[in-house]
């Protein structure tokens, strides 16, 4: 079965495609693509919110070993880990931990869809 984070990828992919096939030259949108509830649980059982999208931007990581995760919060999996000076595709989506102020940010990867917390990027 995949992931909702493929079939995410998969139909921002496809769109894409067919907005370049009909001439666009603006990148498609992605639907938004996300869990059915309004929070979810990481691994250890931290929940955050969806917060009102912003428009997809670039950001520039402000430390080096700034962890990349799969989920918003410490508590999630690193999908990869980055330094000071990259440059990163927001996507617009942005989450908070709840009980916290912690805030998140969507970014896209070479792998996929992942979060970078608020704190290491600018």
């Amino acid at each position: 079965m995949r992931s909702w984070h493929h079939r995410a990828l998969t139909v921002f992919m496809t769109a894409s495609v067919l907005a370049l096939a009909a001439g666009s030259t603006a990148a498609a949108v992605a639907p938004a693509a996300q869990p059915s509830k309004t929070t979810t649980r990481c691994t250890v059982g931290k929940t955050f919110k969806y917060l009102p999208s912003t428009k997809a931007r670039t950001l520039t990581v402000k430390a080096n070993n700034s962890n990349i995760r799969r989920l918003p919060g410490t508590d999630c999996p690193i999908v990869t880990t980055v330094n000071k000076g990259t440059k990163l595709r927001a996507t617009g989506k942005n989450a908070q931990l709840i009980g916290s102020s912690s805030k998140w940010t969507q970014v896209q990867t070479a792998s996929g869809l992942a979060w970078i917390a608020n704190t290491l990027v600018k």
